[in-house]
């Protein structure tokens, strides 16, 4: 990336920077030190007292950029322009594994991070340092040695139908809101609804093919007739093309947007919802399925989870099965005599298996 686009994106994206406190000339200081840093930096620390933070940070960012989604790498940029704001002139191998801890705690507090939040910024810090470590310039990594936080995960945040209601009327800009209105519908994470190109959206046989997960393994969607309704609308605003990506960033047709964040969580903000982030729409398209009866292994196939352990946090919207399954352990000789007294609590399906007898 070079110095021009990177204030570029800067500058597109200034009022995310200013949320989460960046400025905009905090983040040209540190894109600029990444862009002019030499191949010397990378001498041993006799030489040059070289292997610094930065040094680390630029090849990080080399490495990174080809192999993630624009939204990933703009991330990731993000934080580098903190860390260099703080450790950019101090050689990498001096950093402490206290003085990390004391930085992160210190912006955690200032800035209300989660514990999900503290451990992404934990594992940049790790992963810039293991880069420089891969690269044989530094020999420790302080980082990795910083217990993670443990994250709470369990907590869903979806959205009722009314405060859908009241979000669709805060997006005035109709290529947003059939941007939302697919997210709510298909479940995608951001990078893969991002990313998305023409020939990856099957509208006759209504799915999306999706090469490459975060899970590294490809994945079909198939899709609703509101999540059909919404791609045919876009596609006629644009021109369609195999090639384009089906959110282009508006000035060039040919280069995707960088993600939601900016307008949504402005729209988030203006209807007063709260604690609403824009992943939250995956958790909001599968309650909803839970809620509807869908199977829980089901869910987990639809969004992509790697294991059965990431969907049983929707286990407790759908109850019923549990009731169900216990409900089994009544002999059904015994159903009739107790049907009276366990009237009021038992379950559909207790009172379907009495109604065959």
């Amino acid at each position: 990336m070079s110095l021009g686009d990177a204030t570029s994106n800067i500058q597109r994206y200034t009022p995310s920077l200013r949320r989460r406190r960046y400025s905009l000339e905090n983040g040209r200081r540190a894109f600029k030190a990444c862009a002019t840093v030499s191949d010397t930096f990378f001498k041993s620390s006799s030489e040059s007292k070289a292997s610094r933070s930065v040094h680390c940070v630029m090849t990080l960012l080399n490495a990174h950029e080809p192999k993630n989604a624009p939204d990933s790498t703009y991330e990731l940029n993000l934080k580098i322009a903190a860390f260099l704001d703080d450790f950019g002139d101090r050689p990498a191998q001096e950093i402490t594994k206290q003085e990390i801890v004391r930085w992160l705690t210190d912006e955690a507090g200032a800035r209300g991070w989660k514990a999900s939040s503290r451990n992404r910024w934990q594992a940049a810090f790790s992963l810039s340092f293991r880069v420089g470590i891969d690269n044989e310039k530094i020999t420790n990594n302080p980082a990795a040695v910083i217990r993670r936080k443990t994250e709470n995960n369990d907590k869903v945040r979806f959205l009722s139908a009314d405060e859908e209601a009241r979000l669709r009327q805060a997006i005035t800009y109709p290529t947003h809101l059939d941007s939302l209105l697919i997210s709510i519908h298909t479940g995608m994470r951001q990078s893969e609804q991002y990313t998305l190109h023409w020939r990856q959206v099957d509208l006759e046989r209504r799915m999306l093919h999706l090469p490459k997960t975060k899970n590294d393994q490809p994945r079909h969607i198939p899709l609703n007739a509101i999540a059909v309704a919404a791609f045919e609308r876009l596609r006629d605003r644009g021109d369609g093309k195999a090639s384009y990506p089906v959110f282009p960033n508006g000035r060039e047709a040919a280069k995707a947007v960088q993600g939601a964040r900016g307008w949504f969580m402005d729209a988030v903000e203006r209807d007063g919802i709260t604690d609403y982030t824009w992943h939250c729409n995956r958790h909001t398209f599968a309650s909803r399925l839970v809620r509807a009866g869908v199977s829980l292994h089901t869910v987990g196939e639809l969004l992509g989870h790697k294991t059965a352990q990431m969907t049983k946090r929707y286990a407790h919207l759908a109850p019923q099965h549990l009731r169900a399954a216990v409900d089994k352990l009544v002999p059904v000789v015994e159903l009739s005599s107790l049907a009276p007294v366990l009237a009021p609590a038992v379950s559909e399906d207790f009172h379907s298996e009495l109604s065959r007898l």
